[in-house]
Formats: C-alpha cells, structure tokens, sequence
C-alpha cells in the first residue's frame, strides 16, 4: 500500500504523467507529475480513495519552470481541491509555495484535522535573483489556520521572512520539534528576522521541546532585552545558524539534556568562544557541528576537551573566509585542522580528545597532510590503543585544487582500500565510489530537490519522537 504523495505544480511540465510506487512496511510514496492540472488531479483523488484508511503524508510544491516562473495559482487550487476532502487522513504536511497561494489550506478547521503531527511550512518569496522580496508577513494567512491549531501537532516547521508568533494559533506547550528561518531564492538567504523578546516567548512557550532549530537574525539590540531564564529540560538537539549575537539567549537556556548541537555564527564582535562554552558545559554532547571560523584555535580546543563523549564531529567555513584568513598573523587566532589536531583526536588518556569519535567531517580547507591522515586512521583502525573508538565515516569536502590528487590517490592506496574494505567509509568532496552518498542538511539545502524541501520531513531528527 502507499501513504505518501507528492505534488509538484511546475508551470510546464518536461514529462508525461508519472506515477512510481515504492511499497514499505507502513506505506509508499506516490509521485505524480504530468501536463493536465485537472487530470491529475484525478488521479490523486483516486490513489487516496485506493489507500482507504491509512493515515497519509503530502507534500505539495509551487514549483517553478526553468524561466524561475511560479506556476499558475490556479494550477494549485486545482490539486489542493483533490486532496482537502481527504485532510482528515493526513498525519504529515509540506507546503513549499507563497503563503497566499495555500489559503485554501489555511482555511481547514482544526477539527478536521485530528490526526496532524507534522507541519512544514516553506514559504519562499517570490523576488528573482536579488531583487528585494515581496514583504508578506505569514500570519496574514496563517494567523487563525486550523492547521497550525491542530489538536494533535507537535512537530511545527516555519520558514518565512516576517512571522509575528504571538499571532499563531498553535498550541506551542505541545510542540516537541520545532525549527524556525528564513527562506531562500537559490542560495539567496532571507533570514527570519525576530526580535530578541519574541525569541524568548516562544522558547518559554515550547516547553516539551527535544529538537530546536533556529536559523534567523535579530532585528534589535538584544542587550537591551531583559530575557529570562529559558528552561528547555527536554531539548536533545539544538541548532543555531545565525549573523547575530545571541549570547545574551543562549546564556538563559537551561538545556541539561543536550546532546547534538549545531553552532554556526557569523556575528561580527561576538564572543563565540563563551557562547559555544556555555551550550557545550550544558550537556554531555556527543554530535558536534561547528562553523570555526570565528572560534580561535586555543577556544577551540578548550571546547573539545569538554566533549569526551563526542562521537560525529562536523567542522565547516566558508571556503573564501578561510583563504583570507590564512595570513600568518591569523593562523595565531583562527582554528586549525591540521596533523597535530589529528593526532589530538586519536590518542586516549587524559590530554585525549574525543577518544570515542567515529564520524569525522571537515567542510573546508585544510592544513593537514597525507601523512598525517595515514597516521590518523592508522591508530583509529589499528585496534591498538585501548579506549580508542574505530572511526566509521571520514569525509573531506572541499579539498584545494593543488591537493585533491595527492588525497584522492591517498585514498585509493592499498593500505586505505583495506580499511574501506573492513566498513570504514571514506567520502572525498561528497563522493563515494563504493558507497552511495547522503548529502548533509546543509549541501541538501542548495541541491535541487524534485519536491523543494519535503525531504527534511523525512529527516532522522523528525522521525525521533
């Protein structure tokens, strides 16, 4: 049987209609693409009236055609009309088009949606390559939906520019993941602007939460913001992509359950050591995904000796910044991933760091050598250091034009394919020959995805209650 479908209205289509059913223990996925707005529209009417009663995912799209035109709004409400007599039956929703094209969704009663769990709303704006966006606020629309007030919902996703919360019908005590950006026009980023009290609200709202993602800037001067304690005891994963100086928040989370966290921070005059201290010493972590290029080396490996437990460590930079950086007076300063880091993260005892590591990803340029890499997995495959973890994944994006062929044939060396051989992964710029590749969320969040970003609802961190 199948209980997935997914639309995506484009302006002109490329193909004919479509319709690929993958069969699963708990249903398939259904995915229709064709040229007739009303036939198929029909056919989906059909393939839900054949799954009965099962509880259904959908996934609909406003997509556009290879001109960057939207497709017609009334290429949407024709396919919306084929699934809202059905809305009762849906346990998870996508909706990636503007807010004002889904007002007929908007429009459901909250009674009607008893078995909502999962809502993902994407809103991207309508601007074309840089041209400032259109300035819709989402609650417009959104405000009074019954499907932000959905008795069942806990796991709420919201991207849009401009989001008033206090306006939201949601029962945010019940909301167990949420995630909160901006949108995107191609890797234009049009970040959620919010202000510092704002954020702290909802925080203080959300008090079941276990998944917590923010990618969004402040709009005031938020040391001007008395804010109170945030007490998230349930919180699990946090991430934080941000230009701004939330240190002032961060110092109020109260997050003792904490064990992934991301921490990507571009402000300028920010203390990023305190605030990447102060979210480490909360929890006991054991995923670390870190932009370093703000963190100096000695802060940053003052903030890995606190990561005994560390299990997947992700370090990434924009590879321009790292180029400017990389003068000798800020190789003092700025973090460094070199031979001598490797083996800081392949010894135990006391000095070790992270001896229990087993996925290892770096993002950006990088000083070590070949050499050093042999050394590295040498003592992590070896078996002979007692206390010290087998690495699982190794994965090197990036890697500069003059050494990717010296790394590639490291790779391919006898000693590094018995490795390979014996389960170890190795990835070379998103890569693997032997092995297919998953994208990471951030790459993911660039590719070309044929149903815009409906894949994060299927993401680990979303199927974790």
């Amino acid at each position: 049987m199948w209980s997935t479908i997914h639309l995506h209205v484009i302006q002109k289509p490329q193909r004919q209609l479509a319709i690929d059913i993958i069969g699963r223990d708990q249903g398939g996925d259904v995915t229709v693409i064709g040229d007739w707005d009303k036939y198929r529209a029909n056919k989906v009417s059909k393939w839900l009236q054949l799954s009965g009663t099962l509880p259904i995912s959908i996934s609909i799209v406003r997509g556009v055609n290879s001109a960057g035109v939207l497709a017609p709004r009334a290429s949407i409400e024709t396919q919306l009309a084929a699934v809202v007599p059905f809305a009762s039956r849906c346990r998870n929703l996508f909706f990636q088009g503007p807010p004002e094209s889904l007002s007929r969704l908007a429009s459901i009663n909250a009674l009607e949606l008893s078995s909502l769990e999962s809502l993902f709303l994407y809103a991207p704006f309508e601007g074309q390559g840089t041209r400032p966006p259109t300035h819709i606020n989402l609650t417009d629309t959104w405000g009074c939906s019954g499907l932000l007030g959905a008795p069942s919902l806990r796991k709420l996703s919201l991207r849009h520019r401009n989001i008033r919360f206090e306006l939201l019908n949601v029962h945010w005590s019940q909301i167990t993941h949420l995630e909160l950006g901006g949108s995107y026009q191609g890797v234009n980023p049009h970040l959620l602007q919010v202000s510092a009290a704002k954020l702290s609200d909802v925080l203080q709202w959300c008090e079941r939460l276990v998944y917590l993602k923010l990618d969004l800037e402040v709009a005031d001067d938020i040391y001007d913001t008395n804010i109170p304690s945030i007490p998230l005891l349930h919180l699990r994963c946090l991430s934080i992509r941000t230009p701004s100086d939330l240190a002032p928040i961060i110092g109020k989370l109260e997050i003792p359950a904490v064990k992934e966290l991301t921490f990507h921070s571009t402000a300028k005059n920010a203390n990023h050591p305190q605030c990447l201290m102060m979210l480490i010493q909360a929890g006991a972590i054991v995923k670390l995904d870190l932009d370093t290029r703000n963190v100096p080396h000695a802060s940053f490996l003052q903030c890995l000796r606190q990561c005994r437990a560390l299990i997947s460590l992700t370090l990434r930079c924009a590879r321009n910044s790292m180029e400017r950086s990389r003068t000798p007076g800020d190789l003092i300063h700025s973090s460094r991933v070199d031979d001598e880091f490797l083996d800081l993260i392949s010894t135990t005892g006391t000095d070790a760091f992270s001896p229990l590591l087993e996925e290892f990803i770096c993002n950006f340029l990088t000083e070590f050598t070949t050499v050093g890499l042999t050394k590295f997995i040498t003592r992590k495959q070896g078996g002979n250091v007692p206390g010290l973890a087998r690495l699982k994944t190794l994965t090197l994006l990036n890697v500069p034009l003059h050494k990717r062929r010296e790394v590639q044939q490291w790779a391919s060396s006898l000693q590094v394919r018995a490795y390979v051989d014996a389960g170890l992964a190795v990835y070379l710029d998103g890569h693997n020959e032997d092995k297919s590749y998953q994208p990471t969320e951030e790459e993911d969040r660039y590719s070309i995805i044929d149903f815009g970003r409906s894949s994060m609802q299927y993401a680990r961190s979303w199927m974790e209650d």
